[in-house]
């Protein structure tokens, strides 16, 4: 009579051993007791933000400076001389029209800000919710395009279109009508403010909506919230 013969198959255990775990590289290099960074990544970290804070410091922070403190030089035979004084600045607050353009410009600017954000807004739901994925892609890269471009090209090219003998008195020639002066109006700045702002305040609002839950609209869909 045959004998039988059990043979037992070791399971492999699915925990790794102390040796493996040591092995395993870590994803960020911190300091087991305190939890900060090492001073490798530290200096990673340094080297990458440098480049970019030398740009801005050199051809942002050092010309602003510099524009502040020629402020305070005199002006001697049509030439700025050195100097420190605040005959510059008296000259300005006690003029009357420096306090009359900075009225207008926030005035323009506020309601430049609100029409475009008006206009803007039903612009980006529509590319955010009635749109298709290639549709919206399209709409995307059309909001993009004109920041290829340079601001004053863009607003120069509008001279074309709304001066005296522009494209938009010929045409109103054409169907006998009187022309319109649009230039140095408070409609052409707001053109001028609307082709600088609206497509980034569209791309804005796009890139908020796009990311809204469809499933919070459906919610309020359906408790009768929309």
């Amino acid at each position: 009579m045959a004998q039988e013969v059990l043979v037992t198959i070791p399971r492999q255990s699915s925990t790794r051993s102390p040796g493996a775990a040591s092995r395993v590289r870590p994803l960020r290099r911190t300091s087991p007791r305190t939890g900060h960074f090492v001073p490798k990544q530290r200096l990673y970290t340094f080297s990458l933000s440098l480049p970019p804070f030398v740009w801005q410091l050199l051809f942002l922070v050092f010309p602003v400076v510099f524009l502040l403190v020629i402020t305070f030089w005199s002006v001697e035979f049509f030439r700025l001389k050195p100097d420190f004084t605040f005959a510059n600045w008296a000259f300005i607050y006690t003029r009357g029209y420096f306090y009359d353009a900075y009225v207008l410009t926030f005035g323009m600017a506020i309601f430049s800000a609100i029409v475009i954000s008006a206009i803007a807004f039903p612009c980006a739901y529509a590319i955010a919710f009635k749109f298709r994925k290639s549709a919206r892609q399209l709409a995307l890269l059309l909001l993009i395009i004109p920041f290829f471009t340079s601001y004053l090209v863009r607003v120069y090219a509008w001279q074309v279109v709304l001066a005296d003998s522009g494209v938009v008195n010929m045409l109103l020639s054409w169907l006998s009508l009187p022309p319109v002066a649009m230039l140095n109006t408070l409609g052409g700045t707001l053109i001028g403010y609307a082709t600088l702002c609206l497509p980034l305040v569209t791309l804005l609002q796009l890139l908020s909506l796009i990311y809204v839950d469809r499933n919070l609209v459906e919610a309020s869909h359906n408790l009768g919230m929309v």
